[in-house]
C-alpha cells in the first residue's frame, strides 16, 4: 500500500511538472527536434551558438532531444577516410554530462538518451542481397530523427494540442568537429516564413532519386517543417528497407521529401519546399521560381 501511494505521488508530481511546463510556455508553437551524437557540442560556446540559432528561429519554441552524449563506442564509418593511417580507439563513457554544457544551456523539454548499440543497423544485405547498400550511419541517423519526433508526438498527446512547426536539427549542429558548420542551422524567425512551406537547404537544383516529378537536392541535416507534413518527413527511416535505394543520408531524406512533394493519397496537398536565401549564408540557394 505504501509503495502504491509513493508511486502515485511520483506520477502526480511528474504530471504537474509537465502541465506547469506547458503553462509556462503558452505561446509554444514550434518544436525543435534535436537528434544524434552530441560530440563536440558539449562545450559552452558551442552550446550557446546552437541555442542562439534556435532562439532566432523561435525563442518560445520547445526542444525535444534523442541524443547520444558519449564518444564513439564503435568505430565511426568515416574514420578511415578522415584519419588515414590512424588507429581508432574506443573511449569511455562514465560521466558524459559531467563537464557538458549541452543540457544546461539548451534546457530540452524532454531528453531521451541512447548509446551506439541501441541503434545498431540491421544487415541490409540480408534482405537486399543485390541492393545498393547504405553508408554506415544512415540507419543510426534517421532512427534518431524518428525517435525524436516520437517524443514530440507523445508530448502533444499528453497536452492535447499540436505544434505548428517542427524544426529538424542535429545535436552537434554547432559543435567542433561537426561535419556541418553552425550556419547550416541559422534561419529567419518562423513568423517571417510561409507557414505552409517546408524550408530546407538546397545542394543543387538537379532532379534525382527516381522521382522526376519533384525538383531539388536537399541537405539532410536541417529543415523547418509544417506540422501537417511532419509525420511523413520525420519517418524517412522506413525507406531504409528499399532495395533500390542506398548510399548516404541525403538519398534517404531526398527520396522522402520528393514523395511528399508529389500529392499522395494520405495528403490533400503536396508539400512545397523552398529556401529563403536571405535567411542564411549558404553558397547555394534555390530561388523561389525554381521550386515547386
Amino acid at each position: 500500500m505504501k509503495f502504491c501511494t509513493t508511486l502515485l505521488a511520483v506520477l502526480l508530481h511528474r504530471a504537474a511538472e509537465a502541465t506547469q511546463l506547458f503553462k509556462s510556455n503558452p505561446t509554444a508553437k514550434t518544436a525543435f527536434c534535436l537528434s544524434g551524437n552530441v560530440r563536440g557540442n558539449h562545450g559552452l560556446e558551442q552550446s550557446k551558438n546552437l541555442k542562439k540559432n534556435m532562439h532566432d528561429i523561435d525563442p518560445n519554441g520547445l526542444s525535444f532531444a534523442f541524443v547520444n552524449p558519449c564518444e564513439e563506442e564503435v568505430k565511426p564509418w568515416s574514420w578511415d577516410t578522415n584519419h588515414p593511417g590512424v588507429s581508432w580507439q574506443p573511449k569511455g563513457c562514465a560521466d558524459p554530462w559531467g563537464k557538458s554544457s549541452w543540457k544546461t544551456v539548451l534546457k530540452p523539454t524532454v531528453v531521451k538518451e541512447y548509446r551506439d548499440t541501441d541503434v545498431t543497423p540491421p544487415d541490409h544485405k540480408q534482405w537486399c542481397p543485390h541492393g545498393n547498400g547504405w553508408v554506415n550511419g544512415v540507419f543510426q541517423q534517421f532512427t534518431g530523427v524518428r525517435e525524436c519526433f516520437r517524443l514530440i508526438e507523445e508530448y502533444e498527446k499528453q497536452n492535447n494540442f499540436k505544434f505548428e512547426t517542427v524544426v529538424r536539427m542535429r545535436a552537434d549542429a554547432c559543435g567542433t568537429g561537426s561535419p556541418y558548420p553552425c550556419d547550416h542551422t541559422r534561419y529567419c524567425h518562423v513568423d517571417k516564413l510561409d507557414k505552409s512551406k517546408t524550408y530546407m537547404h538546397f545542394q543543387s537544383n538537379v532532379t534525382s532519386y527516381r522521382l522526376p516529378e519533384a525538383n531539388g537536392h536537399f541537405n539532410d541535416n536541417f529543415a523547418i517543417v509544417p506540422r501537417k507534413f511532419a509525420d511523413g518527413f520525420f519517418k524517412a527511416i522506413e525507406n531504409y528497407k528499399r532495395c533500390d535505394l542506398g548510399g548516404p543520408g541525403e538519398t534517404l531524406m531526398n527520396y522522402q521529401v520528393h514523395k511528399l512533394m508529389i500529392k499522395q493519397w494520405y495528403y490533400r496537398e503536396p508539400m512545397v519546399v523552398d529556401d529563403k536565401c536571405e535567411c542564411h549564408d549558404h553558397k547555394f540557394c534555390m530561388q523561389p521560381d525554381q521550386s515547386k
